[in-house]
């Protein structure tokens, strides 16, 4: 493939929202906005935690939590593979800063608990 007809900054939210969902905005976006005064009374300052948090579901949530100000985001599944690519989403998208010291996430492993990131 010749190195100029590659494309190098390849957008996720940009294909998903023109391939995928074929939406410009989240189906939570108008909630979010609508009800923004009293998430942010009960989530700023607060320890968050998600269950399934590297599915799809899960993940869209995390994103949109993440707006808020958490002191902890502790994210726990089963797939510890989905876990690791949720990280690095996350670090790359909402930047490392972000999410440094705010988020823990955990898979059981044969019923042992291991931290994966923070």
């Amino acid at each position: 493939m010749n190195k100029k007809n590659m494309q190098t900054n390849f957008n996720l939210d940009n294909f998903i929202s023109t391939y995928v969902t074929k939406r410009a905005e989240s189906l939570l976006a108008e909630d979010f906005q609508k009800y923004n005064t009293e998430l942010n009374k009960r989530i700023n300052g607060k320890k968050v935690l998600v269950i399934g948090g590297a599915g799809t579901i899960g993940s869209s949530y995390i994103k949109a939590i993440l707006k808020f100000n958490l002191t902890k985001l502790v994210v726990v599944d089963i797939n510890e593979n989905g876990l690791t690519e949720l990280v690095r989403d996350l670090r790359s998208s909402e930047g490392n800063n972000k999410v440094k010291n705010k988020l823990i996430a955990m898979t059981n492993d044969s019923n042992k608990f291991c931290k994966h990131a923070s």
